[in-house]
């Protein structure tokens, strides 16, 4: 089943509320919950997405939520969790991140096991493995192989799972255009990137979203 990430504001919990409906058959979409709905605080975002007819839920980063909350309003509602991201560290506030860069493998290690823990209450049905953000004191012939060997760490969680892991090779060579000598290349062109999602059991992201 093609799922498709829709992000758009909460007018659409107002149009649903309204008793509206298509007359067309409509493609399934999950509301990546992370940036829909939040004039009401996380759980109750779920109950949100299931009156506007969502069949999925979409979750960055849960790990700052109680797993156990959002696990009971999922059953409520009878929704999958559909995606969440493995723990990213700083990355979205500008910095390294986990995964690659230079000096963050034992917070990388623990990040693991904080995204076990969450993965075996909330059962998401993919996982996500976000690079880090590589700078110009990196050393390419490291980041490089040490990103392959955490995606296969990675792996061997979300296997044991029965979780789809999934890398975004395009998100892999955005963030490691940084290196010295890289430039703008695509992943086939970067030694050992065009391989990573085979030696993981990954699944590239498409340019349509999860497959």
């Amino acid at each position: 089943m093609f799922t498709a990430h829709v992000d758009f504001t909460s007018q659409a919990y107002a149009l649903a509320a309204t008793g509206y409906t298509s007359p067309h058959v409509m493609p399934q979409f999950s509301a990546n919950i992370s940036t829909l709905f939040r004039e009401v605080e996380m759980p109750a975002r779920i109950a949100r997405a299931a009156a506007c007819g969502f069949s999925g839920i979409e979750l960055q980063f849960p790990y700052d939520q109680d797993p156990r909350a959002l696990r009971a309003q999922l059953d409520r509602y009878a929704l999958p969790l559909v995606l969440m991201n493995f723990p990213a560290g700083d990355l979205l506030e500008g910095g390294p991140g986990l995964a690659g860069p230079d000096g963050n493998e034992s917070a990388f290690g623990r990040a693991l096991e904080t995204a076990r823990s969450y993965a075996q209450i909330l059962r998401p049905q993919a996982m996500n493995l976000l690079a880090g953000r590589t700078g110009p004191d990196q050393d390419r012939t490291t980041c490089l192989p040490r990103l392959r060997e955490q995606l296969l760490m990675a792996a061997e969680i979300t296997d044991g799972l029965g979780i789809r892991l999934q890398i975004d090779l395009r998100q892999v060579v955005d963030q490691f255009n940084r290196l010295p000598g890289i430039g703008n290349q695509k992943p086939g062109q970067i030694d050992g990137v065009d391989r990573l999602d085979q030696q993981a059991n990954a699944q590239a992201v498409g340019d349509f979203g999860s497959h």
